[in-house]
């Protein structure tokens, strides 16, 4: 069977737009709920960030890394009890499973904002950048919340790539 050079051409290029189609299908698909960052005196040092990661895609991410403007360093850490005693250790990712949920809660998993440059005051908000292997930089608007009053707000994300910009409790993408 003979093909003239456009017939193959546009073989390959429909072959392509199926794999490529393929791959979409496959992709993490991430949105950040419910976040929120605990009010804390410049003089505390620190101060904690809580989320949940939504992956409603169909293959898994990681988050690597956070940054932030009123941080020093943002780290991810984990917090684990080992015979009676409690500790924070830091973490290089958390994984987001396909179809699955990490939520970052006080006392577990979260974000700590190591040596604020300033207070983090309740009704104010914290800009904060997420890293994710496969979804890239989502940039997020924080509010700094108490914790009974964060329990009541049902802020919503999704991800995207660090040019999307929230309004305070919520990224569309």
């Amino acid at each position: 069977m003979k093909f003239k050079v456009s017939q193959l051409a546009l073989i390959a290029v429909a072959a392509m737009g199926l794999t490529l189609a393929g791959c979409e299908k496959k992709a993490p698909k991430i949105q950040v709920v419910d976040f929120r960052a605990n009010p804390a005196a410049v003089e505390a040092g620190n101060g904690a960030v809580y989320l949940t990661l939504d992956n409603q895609g169909k293959a898994d991410d990681q988050l690597v890394g956070a940054t932030s403007p009123v941080a020093e360093v943002v780290e991810l850490h984990e917090t684990t009890i080992t015979d009676g005693v409690m500790s924070m250790n830091k973490v290089e990712s958390f994984n987001v499973p396909a179809g699955g949920k990490v939520e970052l809660t006080p006392g577990g998993k979260h974000l700590m904002l190591i040596g604020l440059k300033s207070a983090l005051a309740d009704g104010q908000s914290v800009d904060l950048n997420l890293t994710f292997k496969t979804s890239g930089q989502v940039s997020l608007s924080v509010p700094v919340k108490a914790a009974e009053m964060a329990a009541m707000d049902h802020a919503a994300a999704p991800a995207s790539d660090a040019s999307s910009e929230a309004a305070p409790e919520q990224l569309a993408h």
